[in-house]
């Protein structure tokens, strides 16, 4: 009893340097993660962007065609939003469908989080198809401003 009176206490600090000791790692790895998660989804975005700029510049001729016929412009930024997002839905499926899936294996990675999450589901849902309209907005603009005699010319 009375050594332990008298022994010395060494590296006395608050519990709280502790913990932060111990999840500093861990919140390191959730920083890299969100940031290349942001990376990724300019990535996404600048991606749909060239590809539906790319289709859009290659069917100038189809929708000067549509314009001279009648279509408005507000008709033709419709049609490249919907087949847009028809698209972005269909990557929507396969990717949730996908993610279920690999999620069972990578549930050793995942801390406090379920492996179907619906918070992080629903998040993915919501932003996704926002980032697919931003890439697929100014291509659609750009076509429904665009004069059917000068595009029907240049083909």
């Amino acid at each position: 009893m009375s050594a332990a009176k008298t022994a010395a206490i060494a590296k006395v600090r608050p519990m709280t340097e502790y913990v932060e000791r111990e999840i500093s790692p861990v919140s390191f790895t959730a920083m890299l993660a969100a940031i290349f998660g942001a990376l990724a989804l300019l990535l996404a975005v600048s991606g749909i962007y060239g590809v539906f700029n790319y289709r859009i510049s290659h069917r100038g001729p189809e929708m000067g065609i549509r314009m001279a016929l009648g279509a408005s412009g507000r008709d033709i930024l419709q049609l490249v939003l919907r087949e847009g997002l028809t698209l972005t839905s269909a990557g929507l499926l396969l990717g949730i469908a996908g993610a279920m899936v690999s999620a069972t294996l990578l549930k050793v990675l995942l801390y406090n989080v379920g492996p179907c999450d619906p918070l992080s589901y629903g998040f993915a849902l919501l932003l996704l198809p926002m980032a697919a309209f931003a890439g697929c907005w100014h291509p659609a603009r750009r076509a429904a401003a665009s004069s059917p005699a000068q595009v029907i010319r240049e083909e």
